[in-house]
């Protein structure tokens, strides 16, 4: 419809469209309404999910907290056992050492008595030899004694 003059009077068409146009605004405002009070509830269910993420943020930190000190203590445990295994190792390498110096002392001691023994025989053997060469010409000149005695 086209507007006539502004001074003209509204219709009652004109007021109805009008009173339509008011409720259809009406009604829009209600849907908005209804869409803020959900959008509310969601916020506020948004704000508790932060809260408890909140929470259990926390706990992880603390958690974290002592997962670092058990790590530290783990470490620390670690350099010392690597120390301790050091002078172990150490203390092992120094005793076999000492044990090879002691076994090569000892093979070397034997070999010198066995020497020492070898050397003793063969001089006992040239006495032996001699003993017997003698015994052997003692043998021979007490025959001839009895041979020659009457």
């Amino acid at each position: 419809m086209k507007r006539k003059a502004s001074a003209e009077a509204a219709t009652k068409v004109d007021i109805g469209r009008v009173d339509g146009d008011i409720r259809r605004m009406d009604a829009d405002i209600n849907r908005m309404d209804r869409n803020i009070k959900r959008m509310d509830g969601d916020i506020k269910r948004m704000d508790g999910d932060i809260k408890r993420m909140d929470g259990d943020i926390k706990r992880l930190d603390s958690r974290l907290g002592r997962v670092e000190q058990t790590l530290d203590r783990v470490a620390k445990d670690q350099v010392m056992m690597r120390g301790d295994m050091r002078q172990l190792e150490t203390r092992i390498m120094d005793g076999l050492r000492e044990f090879r110096s002691e076994l090569l002392g000892a093979f070397e001691e034997s070999t010198a008595k066995g020497r020492m023994y070898y050397e003793k025989a063969l001089s006992h053997a040239d006495l032996l030899m001699g003993h017997e060469a003698r015994l052997t010409e003692h043998d021979r000149r007490i025959g001839a004694l009895e041979s020659s005695a009457p």
